[in-house]
Parts: C-alpha cells; sequence; structure tokens
C-alpha cells in the first residue's frame, strides 16, 4: 500500500493564478475546473493559446455547451483535429506494441497516449502530437529494424562509429512515416546525458504497470516513475506548456502516490528542486495542493515566480540563450550536478558536431573540441541577437501585449 502523506496549501499571497491576461486566465479557470466567465475573452486568441499549451480538450469541454457557436468554432475545430490523431495513433501505437513483443523486444509507451489513459480514462483526453517508446539501450538497434519492417525511417542518419557514440551519449530516435515527420521517438533514457540526470531505466521496467488501450493490456510507467519523467520533461523545456502541470494535478487526484518513495527516489537522482518547482508552479496556477515532501526551498519558489509569466505569455525557451542554461543550473541543488551539466554540456559532441565537421575515425576524439567552439560562436551570437533587442525601438507595450 502506498504511504500517503498530508496535503498542505501555501498561503493564498503565494498563489499567482488569474493575474496575467484574460484569455490566460481563462485558461486557468478551465483547466482548474472552476465556474469560467466568458466574458472579455478573444475567442481565437483562447483557441490559439490552448492549442500552444496543450490544453484543447480540456477547454473544449469546460465551455462546450456554455458559450454561442461562433466562439466554440475555433475550440471546435482543434478539438475534433485532436479525436481523429489520437484515433489514429491508437490504432499505430498498437501494431507497433504487438510487433515489438512478438520479436522479444520489452517496451513501455508513455507520456502521450498511454498517460491520457492512464490519468483521463480517455486516450483523446490529452493532446499529443507522436509516440513515446521507452526501450532499453541494448535493444535499441533491434526496435530500429522493427521499426523501419513497419514503414519508418529514422530521421538521423549516422556512421558505424557515430551510432555507438549516440547510444551512449543521446537518448532518442526520431521516425517519419506515413502519418509524418517525427510521429514515433524512440528512446532509451529520460533525457540527454548533458543534464546530468543518470536514470536507471531497468527500474522503469521493473516498476511497469499495466493501462487498457482499445481493449488491449499494455504496460507503461508506474505513477511515480510517470511524475519524476514528467517534471524532468517540464524542466527541460523551461515549464512552457501549461498542459504537464494540468497532468501533475491531476495525477495527484486520481493516482495513490507513494510520496515517500517518490521523494527518496528524487533525492538519489538529486532532483528535488526540480519536482519542487514543478509542484509548486501546479500550486500557484492551477490551485493544486503542495505534499509535505516538499522541501523548503528559496530557490524553488523564487524560480516559480520567475517563470509563471513566461508560461502566461507563452515565451518559447531558447535552448541556446545564455538565459535557458542559467535557469539549468539554478534547478539543480548540488553544486555537483552543476559542474557535471556544464562539464557534459562542453564535451559531448553529437550530431552537430559531426555534421559540422568530417573528422576521420582516427581522429573520434577530437570532437569535443569541435563542440566547445561551436559552443563559443552560439554564445556569442546569442549575445549580439541579445544586443540587438535591447537596442531595439519596438515599444515594450508591444512586447507584452502582442496583437491578436
Amino acid at each position: 500500500m502506498a504511504a500517503m502523506l498530508p496535503q498542505i496549501a501555501l498561503p493564498p499571497e503565494h498563489c499567482l493564478a488569474s493575474c496575467f491576461n484574460p484569455e490566460f486566465d481563462f485558461l486557468l479557470a478551465c483547466c482548474r475546473g472552476a465556474e469560467v466567465s466568458p466574458l472579455r475573452v478573444n475567442w481565437q486568441r483562447v483557441a490559439e493559446l490552448a492549442q500552444d499549451h496543450g490544453v484543447i480538450p480540456r477547454v473544449y469541454e469546460k465551455v462546450c455547451g456554455k458559450i454561442p457557436n461562433a466562439g466554440l468554432a475555433p475550440l471546435r475545430t482543434r478539438y475534433d483535429a485532436n479525436v481523429r490523431k489520437a484515433m489514429i495513433l491508437t490504432s499505430e501505437l498498437l501494431r507497433i506494441y504487438d510487433e515489438f513483443r512478438r520479436r522479444g523486444i520489452d517496451v513501455l509507451p508513455y507520456k502521450g497516449l498511454a498517460l491520457a489513459r492512464q490519468l483521463y480514462g480517455d486516450v483523446a483526453a490529452r493532446q499529443f502530437s507522436d509516440l513515446d517508446l521507452l526501450v532499453r539501450r541494448a535493444d535499441v538497434p533491434r526496435a530500429t529494424a522493427v521499426l523501419a519492417r513497419l514503414g519508418y525511417e529514422r530521421a538521423l542518419k549516422l556512421s558505424n562509429r557515430q551510432e555507438s557514440a549516440y547510444l551512449r551519449w543521446g537518448y532518442e530516435y526520431t521516425f517519419d512515416g506515413a502519418l509524418g515527420q517525427n510521429v514515433i521517438e524512440l528512446k532509451w533514457a529520460a533525457a540527454p546525458r548533458f543534464y546530468a540526470i543518470d536514470i536507471d531505466i531497468d527500474r522503469f521496467f521493473e516498476r511497469a504497470v499495466e493501462v487498457e488501450i482499445a481493449g488491449k493490456r499494455l504496460k507503461t510507467l508506474c505513477p511515480e516513475d510517470a511524475l519524476l519523467v514528467l517534471c524532468i520533461h517540464a524542466a527541460r523545456h523551461q515549464w512552457s506548456e501549461l498542459s504537464w502541470l494540468c497532468d501533475l494535478s491531476r495525477m495527484q487526484q486520481v493516482c495513490d502516490l507513494d510520496w515517500n518513495s517518490l521523494r527518496e527516489h528524487a533525492a538519489r537522482l538529486c532532483i528535488s528542486r526540480i519536482v519542487a518547482t514543478t509542484l509548486l508552479l501546479a500550486h500557484d496556477l492551477l490551485g493544486s495542493s503542495v505534499p509535505e515532501i516538499v522541501p523548503e526551498d528559496s530557490m524553488a519558489q523564487l524560480l516559480c515566480k520567475e517563470l509563471s509569466g513566461k508560461i502566461a505569455f507563452r515565451n518559447e525557451h531558447d535552448p541556446e540563450a545564455l538565459s535557458y542554461f542559467r535557469t539549468m543550473l539554478q534547478v539543480r541543488e548540488r553544486w555537483q550536478d552543476r559542474a557535471r551539466f556544464v562539464t557534459r554540456l562542453l564535451l559531448t559532441p553529437g550530431p552537430g558536431e559531426w555534421n559540422a565537421v568530417r573528422l576521420p575515425d582516427f581522429a573520434f576524439g577530437l570532437y569535443p573540441l569541435v563542440r566547445i567552439s561551436r559552443l563559443i560562436r552560439r554564445v556569442s551570437a546569442a549575445r549580439r541577437s541579445a544586443t540587438k533587442k535591447l537596442d531595439s525601438p519596438e515599444p515594450p507595450e508591444a512586447v507584452l501585449h502582442p496583437p491578436g
């Protein structure tokens, strides 16, 4: 039986919800399950924001039948498209899953479709655009071959030497198929190596649970592992989508989470601050409760306040900007992990370096130098771009409140 710990609510003054702009405040109300006031909102803007934040199903179901058809139309169009995509991807997932199991390859569908069924009981109740499949590193070559037989083509083309290195340093391959580009994401790690979050994937397979999809039982991540993966994924993308916080809030409502196990696992991975920041954001924006396992962390609270505004205005994170790396350093609680992040970031080459400079195999060990050189150039370019923006005559009002 999972050990349940009490939930606490932070003081009202800590809550930041309902103080951004009418359309985003409307999204928040829908996602919190609160009564919504459809007055003075731009419905086209609401639909666009809901699409960007991955919450079309939640918003549409909340307002359906409560607003005029003219306002509902842009939401309905996107909602119907999401339902169609969910049905198509469900059929494709079952086909792929059966073939993997027939070939003796253990696979865990997770995030996207599996999480929609696990949390909401309906594959169309959550937005997703691809299928995420987790396999063990040793099974990647066989899994790639199976996907090729099923009509998928790997987007990344590598030599044997590069592929060997990429399996050690990378974490996913994307595949194109008849359903579109990057429709399959085959992963063997929870995050790229340079993020310095070294999760034992075997643990995921040992703790996996079953979820029923279209009458079939498939294995997926247990709720505790799914929560940690969700927090890591949200952190990597600077918590830019509201849907991830909705999923976290929903997990707290419908899953019998073992918070003691979560706390211990997060501490072992040294991602307690990442988990704390995500839980605090879910509280501030959606009103979900905060477990007592969340430590008092002034940096997590500061990050939460800074990030809330970025989420509200859907500021796209730039993974090459200095501000991005500064945030990724701030979310790690130990200097050792910050040092590993910087070291690995500097010294871990990848396809960008391999394509930029073609070195013979005997000189393959020089690619970390190519990596450092490219990073220096990118940082310099980012600084020049930031300086140019500061010198722009465009008034701040146009930046904070863009047209539409």
